[in-house]
């Protein structure tokens, strides 16, 4: 059974984090990316004397053509302390976050994904950011039966209004570009786009720290 979609606002974040580069979206090319980043984020932090505070969040951006920059990182102390091999990261507080606890190893998470954002799209919402990945409960790197992680997206009322020539249609404004709508369904490709790339996205899944 489907955990439910809840929608929350979400305090500013602040984490030391470090970044990679995939050549693709999923697994088969996040996950040596990750393997290579979590390594370089632990020795950095240890180097430099910092503590590993959980939970770990991870986070993904489309860079340029089918690259993807990848993102992984531990919470901050109260006061931050900047260091060699890490950025101190703020990630920005969300108004509305639409959030969904996937429980279990990896194997499903592009499932999860899929019925976050689908969810999203029904309630009349669309993305307003890069989504995010929160290991709440995880022991090491490698995913087990009782990982629990929180999906978070950011998200925006999607903008409706009256369209010329059509009383059933509506305006859907992305990036300055109009896209007509008349029902909910019309946002089914939109939707499974969605879901498609933020469940290759959603890549590796792994903690950060071991226990």
């Amino acid at each position: 059974m489907n955990e439910p979609v809840h929608y929350r606002p979400v305090n500013a974040l602040t984490v030391y984090a470090t970044s990679g580069v995939a050549s693709g979206s999923g697994p088969e090319n996040v996950g040596s990316v990750v393997d290579t980043i979590i390594t370089r984020l632990d020795a950095a932090l240890n180097a430099a004397g910092r503590p590993m505070i959980e939970p770990g969040v991870f986070w993904y951006e489309a860079a340029e053509g089918d690259d993807l920059t990848v993102h992984v990182s531990y919470l901050a102390e109260h006061e931050p302390v900047p260091g060699d091999g890490y950025d101190v990261v703020t990630l920005p507080a969300v108004e509305t976050m639409a959030t969904l606890l996937h429980c279990g190893d990896m194997s499903g998470i592009g499932e999860s994904w899929s019925t976050l954002m689908q969810r999203v799209i029904e309630d009349g919402y669309r993305l307003a950011g890069p989504g995010r990945e929160v290991y709440l409960r995880a022991e090491g790197h490698e995913p087990g039966p009782d990982w629990v992680t929180e999906l978070q997206v950011p998200v925006e009322k999607a903008c409706v209004v009256d369209s010329p020539g059509s009383e059933a249609e509506g305006t859907d404004t992305v990036d300055g570009s109009p896209e007509h709508r008349s029902h909910p369904e019309a946002f089914s490709l939109k939707g499974e786009e969605l879901a498609e790339t933020t469940a290759q996205m959603s890549g590796d899944g792994r903690c950060l720290a071991d226990p």
